[in-house]
């Protein structure tokens, strides 16, 4: 019967999946890409494929993989986009497991497209193995500007990824995703899947509402520059988690951000200074962003990059970049994840972020609230009872005093 309780223990213990994933600072690759490795197929074979977190005008290209028969069908793309990364390409026709389903284009992007064939197939993550869709391509007819590795798979609200497809066959419980940066590997990043809902630190932080529909998007009800409060003075109040992008490092800032801080110190060149350590960031700003449940702090040491190098006459030059992008919207998932060490968990079940590892907005307990409200009233009722005794008391003395003062008069009288 002692038997049963160790089994019942190690039963609920729930073996979290850890997708590693390579940042890639590759200029033949698209930004915004990261490397993760899988196997594909039976016999299996191991895939190098570009995992982006993105919605953009690129991501029209789908999710796919590159056939081997691209080899013989364009031999340029073959030479120029697959051969100098030394990857061994998928071939669908010698998968026993390879379901050929009808052909397929994909939609144009930067003048150029794909076409193949819609292929079913087996895919394996570390021990998860399930069913994947996906276009296969046998041809490049347009020359598109980048390499692809093997293939490609986006992580955003819109698409469906490796971990939606696993929840749809039941063998993940929960197609949420954690990112945390590898440790002591600095171009890495963990995905954890497959979630420990009573054990991961994760779920002890609270869930912040996505707005809008194919984003990962919180609205920011604050934001403060050098303890400013700037809000009012904003038009854009959403921040972005999709792109995250650990090799540029961008800080990512709205078009009225970038005017009020960044636009007049882009005017000098910092590339070359001479003895200089980068001074510029003292007068750089330090930001802090509140949303519904959390407070995000962005320094200029996350968003700045200093270096120094030595000329062969003895002279040390520095080299200060500030990585701050104009965009439509705020952005600093890189940063968050870099220099705060931060966990994201994204949840599309749950239309959600959670965050581990940075402040969080202290919101009074509902349960508070009753007890505060609930003594509050308490102590309103016994003062109002004491005043209505007290002015029950006080008109008894009056009439008193008025009968005595009567009945002494008209005794006179």
């Amino acid at each position: 019967m002692n038997l049963i309780y160790p089994f019942l223990f190690i039963s609920s213990i729930v073996c979290e999946g850890i997708l590693q994933m390579e940042i890639l600072g590759d200029e033949n690759t698209q930004s915004n890409s990261n490397k993760i490795t899988l196997l594909l197929g039976t016999p299996p074979v191991s895939q190098q494929i570009l995992a982006q977190f993105d919605l953009s005008d690129s991501s029209d290209l789908g999710q796919f993989i590159i056939d081997s028969s691209i080899q013989a069908n364009d031999p340029e793309f073959y030479e120029n986009q697959v051969q100098p990364y030394g990857l061994t390409l998928y071939n669908m026709h010698s998968s026993s497991t390879a379901q050929i389903g009808e052909s397929y284009q994909s939609n144009t992007v930067y003048g150029g497209y794909f076409v193949g064939n819609i292929v079913q197939d087996v895919i394996k993550i570390g021990d998860k193995q399930f069913k994947y869709s996906f276009p296969c391509v046998v041809n490049d007819p347009s020359r598109l500007p980048f390499s692809f590795l093997n293939g490609r798979v986006l992580f955003n609200r819109k698409d469906k990824n490796y971990f939606d497809y696993m929840k749809e066959q039941d063998i993940i419980q929960s197609s949420d995703y954690l990112l945390q940066k590898t440790q002591q590997q600095k171009q890495k990043i963990d995905i954890v899947y497959d979630l420990d809902r009573n054990n991961n630190p994760i779920f002890n932080s609270p869930e912040d509402s996505l707005v809008g529909s194919n984003l990962f998007n919180l609205k920011i009800y604050g934001v403060y520059a050098n303890n400013q409060d700037i809000t009012d003075k904003l038009k854009h109040r959403i921040v972005n988690f999709d792109p995250v992008d650990i090799s540029t490092n961008y800080l990512y800032v709205p078009q009225e951000i970038y005017q009020m801080y960044f636009q007049s110190i882009f005017q000098y060149d910092f590339s070359k200074c001479e003895n200089c350590k980068c001074q510029i960031t003292e007068n750089l700003p330090t930001f802090k962003l509140v949303s519904q449940e959390y407070i995000f702090d962005i320094t200029p040491s996350m968003y700045t990059y200093y270096q120094t190098q030595q000329t062969p006459d003895g002279k040390i030059y520095g080299q200060c970049q500030i990585n701050v992008m104009n965009y439509g919207y705020y952005n600093f998932a890189s940063q968050l994840l870099k220099y705060a060490n931060a966990k994201i968990l994204f949840s599309k079940e749950n239309n959600s972020l959670r965050i581990n590892g940075i402040k969080t907005v202290q919101h009074l307990n509902l349960k508070s609230l009753i007890v505060i409200f609930s003594s509050f009233n308490s102590v309103v009722f016994t003062f109002l009872v004491f005043t209505a005794f007290y002015l029950i008391n006080k008109q008894k003395q009056l009439k008193g005093e008025v009968s005595i003062r009567y009945n002494a008069k008209y005794k006179t009288l």
